[in-house]
């Protein structure tokens, strides 16, 4: 009887933990004075069933599937991207300061202490399930060999350069 409160515990633990992607639009931003983020996922057997979700600032913009990458566009000012799972994970932060024109290449990758996620459930919700990493960019052949995530962009009313 005890083993049956227990397991029925775990089953709904597990299936309302769940924090679905709330995905918005990010603001386009000026072409002239923006800069690129590359965020590659690596194919990992240990999260092959986990959903990665990107996003700027604690907002959602994307998912990004296994063995694909997302190509972004952001303001050149401080910004803190993150990376989460949709299982109601910690969210791995990484803060970045792009310039104009700079393209930001970011490895995102399962954290090696999913494993012992596997063995002490209880642990899930006290670590990030992916984390970011700086690398440097691939070659255009390498990217074509990945399948591309996109992102939708809200329409700015009109874009404007900063005043210097």
């Amino acid at each position: 009887m005890k083993f049956q409160k227990v397991l029925l515990t775990g089953i709904v633990l597990s299936t309302t933990a769940c924090t679905t992607a709330h995905l918005v639009k990010p603001v386009a931003v000026n072409e002239n004075h923006r800069a690129e983020v590359l965020v590659l996922r690596q194919k990992e057997l240990n999260t092959f069933a986990s959903s990665m979700v990107f996003g700027v600032k604690k907002q959602d913009y994307a998912t990004i599937s296994q063995g694909s990458y997302l190509s972004f566009y952001l303001p050149p000012e401080p910004t803190t991207l993150f990376v989460r799972s949709t299982q109601a994970d910690k969210p791995f932060n990484l803060e970045i300061q792009p310039a104009v024109n700079e393209r930001i290449c970011l490895k995102a990758y399962a954290n090696p202490a999913n494993l012992a996620k596997a063995f002490l459930p209880f642990t899930y919700y006290l670590s990030s399930s992916f984390l970011l990493e700086r690398i440097s960019c691939p070659s255009e052949q390498e990217l074509r060999k990945l399948a591309r995530n996109e992102i939708s962009y809200e329409k700015a009313e009109s874009i404007a350069l900063p005043s210097q």
